[in-house]
């Protein structure tokens, strides 16, 4: 494989991880010494916790991990990581942005984007204040998470959410950079 994995949003179930295992792989035995060979040969696996299922299929981000990781097996090239519990978690540190674009001003679910729950996930919050602000659109995640995150610094959610700071320093560590702090 020449370019990296990189599954982002939720898209990555547990079947498609099961399938991918081998782009891990290297048959080679070489090791990776460039940024772009480590780049290419690397998979970083972004996945939700919350997926809709009843019961859900994982009970956190660390079990989601875990499960990724046995599925794959021992690759010091695979990095699984999981969003706590749905991508929206991420935006949730951008609730003023949240409130103007849907047009409406219901309270920030809390100060731990990462801990809301199973129950009544990120997304159907941010769900919920668009249906009920004044804009009269309805949440879309491809084009309203755009419109939310544009010319925000991604740090701030990063501080408030380990998971994505974990994802991002993964993805830092690969490119040689330094990593958040």
């Amino acid at each position: 494989m020449n370019t990296p994995l990189m599954k982002s949003g939720g898209w990555v179930a547990s079947e498609a991880v099961r399938e991918n295992r081998n782009h891990c792989r290297r048959s080679d035995g070489k090791g990776v010494s460039s940024v772009s060979e480590r780049l290419s040969q690397s998979a970083v696996v972004w996945a939700d916790v919350y997926t809709g299922s009843t019961p859900p299929e994982f009970a956190d981000a660390a079990e989601a991990k875990r499960k990724m990781r046995d599925w794959v097996g021992d690759d010091e090239r695979f990095h699984p990581h999981a969003a706590q519990y749905d991508f929206e978690a991420w935006l949730l540190s951008y609730w003023s942005e949240i409130q103007k674009l849907a047009g409406h001003n219901r309270a920030a679910p809390g100060s731990l984007p990462e801990q809301v729950n199973h129950d009544n996930p990120p997304a159907h919050r941010i769900k919920e204040i668009f249906r009920a602000g004044s804009r009269g659109k309805a949440y879309v995640k491809p084009r309203d998470a755009s419109r939310i995150l544009r010319g925000k610094d991604l740090l701030d959610s990063a501080q408030a959410c380990p998971e994505l700071k974990a994802f991002l320093n993964t993805i830092l560590n690969l490119c040689g950079a330094d990593a958040i702090i």
